[in-house]
């Protein structure tokens, strides 16, 4: 299944268990929401279908639990202002569930990039990967 497939079936599947937009934010503040599994899914095949980012593909399971406790950080502050702001001025479901989606990627892509808070440094998985 391509990424665009996957992530629109995540969508829709989303849209209709969720009725609105303030129902899906309260709902994924769980982590045990089915939007994590979905997000790790989208990612999953996104990150498997770009050459540069296919390794990260295969480990999006060992970093999602530091992905979704961000996001759930972040989710107030989206929701007051910057991006998560505009796409949810527009009240649609659908483009707030994609563009939570697209972050999710991003953010994972991130923790490998020092310019970022939250990045792994490269020698700290070399060293964690030569003890297993």
């Amino acid at each position: 299944m391509s990424e665009q497939k996957s992530k629109q079936l995540y969508t829709s599947l989303l849209i209709k268990k969720y009725n609105n937009v303030e129902n899906f934010i309260l709902s994924i503040k769980n982590e045990e929401s089915t939007f994590w599994e979905c997000s790790k899914d989208v990612a999953k095949e996104t990150l498997l279908f770009n050459r540069k980012w296919y390794w990260l593909g295969d480990r999006v399971d060992d970093y999602a639990n530091i992905i979704n406790r961000d996001i759930i950080l972040k989710l107030e502050k989206w929701k007051q202002r910057g991006s998560f702001a505009t796409v949810h001025s527009h009240n649609s479901l659908e483009d707030v569930i994609q563009w939570l989606f697209e972050r999710y990627i991003s953010m994972l892509k991130n923790l490998f990039d020092s310019r970022y808070k939250l990045s792994i440094q490269a020698t700290f998985i070399r060293k964690l990967m030569s003890k297993y």
